[in-house]
């Protein structure tokens, strides 16, 4: 249960405590160790981490395309369950360059956009997280909206169906390619942000899987865009429960899609990087 708790940070120049709840922003000018105090009734807690100086965020090669085969490192491969073959429903994974076996990644989930113009809507061509992780360090699942044995790349479909299916690939992920279950985000862009709570924050359950949300040009609320008319909305943004939460809008989207294609990639572009 959340408790209203003091936090400090003995080293400002490391960074700072920057709402009760403990979430640590450095100021990417100092490098040490960063000791944290908790206190909360009567009871103390302490966490050191170390804060490292590093280089800007690589120039990331194209977002590699979707291909068959087994998953590998740098690879953007295409998984379709067992218990789907034979379907059109599927979804897409990428192992950093620099995975290996037995180290635990941070992931990046992504729900796709609708299609839209030049927007497909599909696993396919999703790019959001590949960006956001700087194609290094992270896992990159694509995890699609599904209905009547299809991926969908319009609308919500088979909302019970989607949610299952999140919650079991995304196990059956982390526990494959020993990923970090405590450090998933679940990011989208358009339909994709809207369900990153809509489908993300849907029940308790599901809620529990992420560490930090990622919307960019639209967030769950008030809105004709999703099924109960955002009926649900403020239950379903109360689940964030004090996690980060990052939320963008592209002033022009002409502006945020400066080639034909990044366009068609189902991803802000530089909007978001």
């Amino acid at each position: 249960m959340p408790v209203e708790a003091e936090w400090s940070l003995a080293e400002p120049a490391l960074g700072t405590i920057t709402r009760h709840g403990g979430t640590f922003q450095a100021s990417n000018t100092a490098a040490g160790a960063a000791n944290i105090l908790v206190s909360a009734a009567g009871l103390q807690a302490t966490a050191q981490l170390t804060v490292e100086l590093v280089d800007d965020a690589p120039s990331c090669p194209p977002r590699p395309p979707l291909t068959d085969g087994d998953p590998a490192p740098g690879a953007f491969v295409k998984v379709v369950a067992p218990e789907h073959r034979g379907t059109g429903i599927y979804h897409g994974l990428y192992l950093p360059p620099d995975w290996q076996p037995g180290r635990r990644y941070p992931v990046i989930v992504e729900s796709p956009c609708n299609k839209y113009g030049d927007f497909t809507g599909k696993v396919d061509d999703a790019t959001l997280g590949y960006y956001l992780a700087g194609c290094r360090h992270y896992a990159w699942l694509v995890l699609p909206y599904i209905e009547g044995g299809a991926n969908l790349d319009y609308g919500w479909g088979d909302v019970p169906a989607t949610i299952a299916y999140w919650q079991t690939q995304l196990g059956r992920t982390v526990d494959a390619f020993g990923l970090d279950p405590g450090a998933v985000v679940v990011a989208g862009f358009s339909r994709g942000a809207i369900g990153t709570s809509f489908i993300g924050l849907n029940d308790a359950t599901i809620a529990d899987a992420w560490l930090g949300f990622v919307m960019h040009s639209h967030a769950d609320v008030v809105t004709p865009l999703t099924p109960d008319q955002g009926a649900g909305s403020a239950t379903r943004m109360e689940r964030v429960r004090g996690r980060a939460a990052w939320l963008s809008w592209a002033p022009s989207m002409t502006a945020a899609r400066p080639t034909a294609s990044r366009a068609s990639s189902c991803s802000p572009g530089s909007a978001i990087r």
